[in-house]
């Protein structure tokens, strides 16, 4: 990048030429952009100007917990849909890291909004999470092959052809308990049936019947996934905030993991055209929308303290990231952040590129101070600039 910044000096005759007019955003987006970028060791000498003129300033909106902050997305998403008349496709989330989406995604499944996923793979496509769905399927209806399947086939020793004759004993039964106990009677490791046991008699408690299949399950999937399990293992919860939502497992299976639209959620299909986009921030170049939501812009994330200790280079990529994520927007941006980040000082964290950010390029919320109703009505509350810069409790 310095290689870029001295071109004019590394040869002679170079001109410069500064591309400064943008079509794309209001000016108060880029006004944030700008003071970004401005903020640069690199001296890049560049303010954009909107062609379009003015707009709404940015918010930025300070969240408690992360589950807060995917739920604040998902309605206001419905709300600007609903209320507002714009299709799904107007809005795009935007993260560092597609785990770093995996509760905007558990909240928009919750919600059913359609949504798509570039740089990355969706929740309930993933391997680990069909895994413990499997047991599941099974419990509410005994008679799926292909869930018996693939649960059998989790456990070591049981291949294709073992998990054959087992599922050709157990779906001859004449219903659940029949079949489990067809199945306790047979020379299998006890967790295999002592997991679907847990599961049914929870029937009418998903999110908790998940959490008693994956106290079973725990030791065989950490084998299974060995290096990858320190970060697969965190879905989970995401999958039981998603089955809290139904009252049983039958209802679970069938509006979230066999429901034929589910698929459309997460594919790159074309048979729903309308879909919120989910993007990394490195997949978003090409990218904008009506109304752009950034996730989890805290103090550490941007930039992260490998960038820190990797020098200069690194903390300037970790900038120009953030400046095409703001770039994204043509009218409405919304940057959230965790409530510690408004307190950080620069002998605190000298890096953090929303340090002091300028009150009048921006328009604060708390987002725990709102409320929603479920009409679809959303009512905010008003908050002062200075309140918000306030002392709160973070405890």
């Amino acid at each position: 990048m310095n290689t870029i910044h001295k071109f004019p000096e590394i040869v002679a005759g170079a001109e410069v030429c500064k591309l400064i007019i943008n079509y794309r955003s209001t000016q108060e987006i880029l006004d944030l952009a700008n003071w970004v970028i401005g903020n640069s060791p690199l001296n890049y000498d560049k303010k954009l100007i909107a062609h379009r003129g003015n707009g709404e300033k940015p918010q930025i909106l300070h969240w408690r917990d992360e589950w807060e902050e995917a739920e604040n997305i998902a309605l206001n998403l419905l709300d600007e849909f609903k209320i507002h008349g714009k299709k799904w496709g107007d809005n795009l989330v935007l993260s560092r890291s597609s785990w770093g989406m995996r509760k905007v995604e558990g909240s928009l499944i919750k919600h059913k909004i359609p949504y798509r996923i570039f740089g990355g793979s969706s929740l309930m496509q993933s391997r680990h999470i069909r895994d413990v769905v499997a047991p599941m399927r099974i419990v509410s209806n005994y008679l799926d092959e292909i869930a018996w399947s693939r649960y059998l086939q989790l456990w070591e020793g049981i291949g294709p052809v073992a998990s054959a004759k087992i599922i050709g004993k157990v779906i001859n039964e004449k219903n659940l308990d029949d079949c489990l106990f067809s199945l306790m009677e047979m020379n299998l490791q006890k967790e295999i049936a002592d997991t679907l046991v847990q599961i049914s008699n929870l029937q009418f408690d998903p999110a908790n019947a998940i959490t008693e299949a994956l106290s079973v399950m725990f030791g065989r999937l950490k084998q299974i996934y060995k290096d990858e399990w320190e970060w697969r293992k965190d879905d989970f919860p995401i999958l039981g905030e998603v089955a809290k939502k139904t009252g049983s497992i039958s209802e679970f299976v069938s509006e979230y993991i066999l429901d034929p639209q589910l698929d459309l959620y997460a594919k790159d299909g074309s048979k729903v055209d309308d879909r919120v986009i989910l993007s990394t921030i490195h997949s978003a170049k090409g990218l904008e929308a009506e109304n752009v939501f950034l996730v989890n812009a805290s103090s550490k994330s941007y930039p992260t303290p490998k960038a820190v200790l990797n020098g200069e280079d690194a903390i300037e990529e970790e900038r120009r990231c953030l400046y095409v994520a703001l770039t994204r927007a043509k009218n409405k941006l919304r940057v959230y952040r965790d409530m510690q980040s408004i307190h950080v000082s620069n002998s605190d964290e000298q890096f953090y590129f929303l340090n002091e950010v300028p009150l009048e390029l921006f328009e604060p919320k708390d987002i725990s101070a709102h409320s929603y109703m479920r009409n679809n009505v959303m009512l905010q509350s008003t908050i002062n600039q200075e309140d918000i810069y306030s002392d709160f409790d973070l405890n």
